[in-house]
């Protein structure tokens, strides 16, 4: 029996590696994948591989028949970026693509479906005097979010009308290996840390966002394990973060902690057009991601530098 995965970028990659170490047969979805990425980061981990459009719903019922799928993550979509540029294809691929989806594994009587919603469905720039909990209001302020709320917002009614046995983990800023831009929040840790795990200075010359949550993909990985596999549980939508904010000096001042020799500087024009910006003013509660799902971050942000830094010099092909 196998879990279908819908994508084949940093998230479904790493879920996919997860659910495999788990006990459970993995199967990508994918219209377009790398299969030199999905190797390097499954390594030796079997997975099955199948060329599809979620836009296709007769294809994807075949090869959930075909690969005797028993329930489905569901990653696709557009990114940030490219959802902001290509707005109707956007709002295809991640709203009627979910939908696809959602029909897909109703009418083939799966188990459970696993939607990746996003922080972007909250409302972001009310203050908050204390981590943001599931409840916090609602209100995207970006393309992306908006279709990711309607995905989401589907999906738990497909819930409620149609019994998918839908789990919505809602994730913080996901950073990792990938193969393409992810997030401005995944990018910003790209540039401090892969430059020096090869050995190369980075000078950040540009803003950014100076305070924000992060997440690495492993731990996020293990988020979707534990949605995929936990039985009856007590609420369906569920904040997933490492639980903490951190700055840009903290972060490089990790880096500098993990690799030996790194040199990740910022200009003083970067860091005074930058120092005070922030993402969120408080990270997620995990109340909710410990109570249902037994969820909490098993990697300090040096360990999650560490492992990262020696994917990057095993891509290279260098020692790890």
């Amino acid at each position: 029996m196998t879990v279908m995965i819908t994508g084949a970028g940093l998230l479904a990659t790493h879920a996919a590696k997860a659910l495999v170490d788990a006990g459970e047969a993995v199967m990508f979805y994918d219209v377009a994948p790398s299969e030199p990425y999905i190797s390097l980061v499954m390594e030796d981990r079997p997975f099955k591989l199948e060329r599809g459009d979620v836009l296709d719903l007769p294809q994807m019922l075949h090869a959930i028949d075909r690969h005797q799928v028993t329930g489905i993550v569901h990653t696709a979509a557009y990114l940030p970026d490219t959802a902001k540029d290509r707005p109707f294809m956007a709002t295809r691929v991640t709203v009627e693509g979910t939908v696809n989806t959602l029909e897909a594994h109703r009418l083939a009587k799966l188990g459970r479906y696993v939607l990746c919603s996003t922080i972007g469905i909250y409302e972001m720039a009310a203050a908050s005097s204390a981590p943001w909990e599931e409840d916090r209001a609602i209100g995207p302020s970006t393309f992306y979010g908006c279709l990711k709320l309607s995905a989401e917002v589907i999906a738990l009614h497909y819930g409620e009308a149609y019994s998918v046995d839908v789990v919505a983990p809602r994730f913080c800023p996901v950073y990792g290996l990938g193969q393409w831009y992810a997030s401005a929040g995944a990018m910003f840790m790209a540039t401090c840390i892969e430059g020096p795990a090869l050995g190369k200075p980075v000078l950040i010359d540009k803003p950014f966002t100076n305070t924000n949550q992060y997440m690495y993909v492993d731990d996020a990985a293990h988020a979707i394990v534990l949605s995929y596999q936990v039985k009856n549980p007590a609420a369906r939508a569920i904040n997933i973060s490492a639980g903490l904010l951190h700055t840009a000096p903290q972060i490089i001042e990790a880096v500098k902690t993990v690799i030996p020799g790194a040199k990740v500087d910022i200009t003083p024009g970067a860091w005074a057009a930058s120092k005070d910006r922030f993402f969120v003013d408080q990270p997620f509660s995990l109340k909710r991601a410990r109570a249902v799902l037994g969820f909490a971050p098993r990697m300090s942000l040096e360990q999650a530098i560490a492992h990262y830094a020696g994917q990057v010099r095993r891509r290279t092909g260098q020692r790890p």
